[in-house]
């Protein structure tokens, strides 16, 4: 039962006892006095009834350290990962290594790097890499793609999807020749620029090729008469 409720009963139960209030001086007031002994119980109930809620705080839990297993784990894995290397030039040979020609040096190398290029783009036009290997016989050994060692025949491959027809190469289109001389040998880097022309599917003229960094070395039994007898293409196929 409410309080609302239980004071209201006793109010009528002391009401029905009209005939008896000489000897309740309390009810004298009546009715008014009544009205405010159910105001007094109203407001007991309602100060009952807002005492504050207690607000539980969130209790957080740190996430627990890593266990020596899987720290092992991860250091493991981070050790396997393998590191690319920077370049695929041999690692006895990086282009700083390289210097400049004198004039004579300059013009007595550019004539085997000529001679190379002219049959190697009459090899890709031809599609044909025999044309290169007649005059250069020593590339057609030691193929190794990974390390752009004789890759000509890949190359040859590559541009025939097109079908070029003619084709231009500038062995200094970039930078100017630079050399490492030996006892009969050099090394030329060269720094220049390959491009072949095709037809499109419109039948429209169009050039493919682009940057070409390669290695030529040469040999020369009397430092006179020079040809290429192995090629390190540092462009990457």
């Amino acid at each position: 039962m409410s309080v609302i409720a239980f004071a209201d009963k006793t109010l009528r139960k002391y009401r029905n006892l009209g005939h008896r209030q000489k000897d309740i001086p309390f009810w004298i007031m009546g009715k008014n006095m009544g009205k405010i002994f159910v105001i007094i119980c109203t407001l007991g109930f309602v100060l009952a009834s807002c005492t504050p809620a207690v607000i539980k705080v969130p209790t957080i839990t740190p996430s627990p350290e890593p266990t020596t297993a899987q720290t092992s784990t991860l250091e493991s894995t981070i050790a396997e990962t393998p590191t690319l290397p920077e370049t695929n030039i041999p690692i006895s040979i990086t282009p700083a290594d390289f210097t400049e020609p004198d004039p004579a040096t300059w013009v007595m190398l550019m004539k085997p790097v000529r001679e190379y290029f002219y049959y190697r783009k009459m090899a890709i036009i031809n599609a044909n890499v025999q044309i290169l290997w007649d005059h250069f016989p020593e590339l057609k050994q030691g193929f190794d793609r990974s390390e752009g060692i004789n890759i000509e025949s890949f190359m040859v491959d590559m541009y025939q999807g097109m079908k070029p027809f003619d084709g231009n190469i500038y062995p200094e289109f970039y930078d100017k020749i630079k050399v490492i001389m030996g006892n009969g040998t050099a090394e030329v880097l060269v720094h220049g620029m390959e491009l072949y022309t095709y037809k499109d599917n419109t039948g429209q003229f169009d050039d493919s090729g682009g940057e070409l960094k390669i290695i030529l070395v040469l040999s020369s039994p009397d430092d006179q008469n020079w040809t290429v007898v192995k090629t390190v293409d540092i462009t990457g196929p």
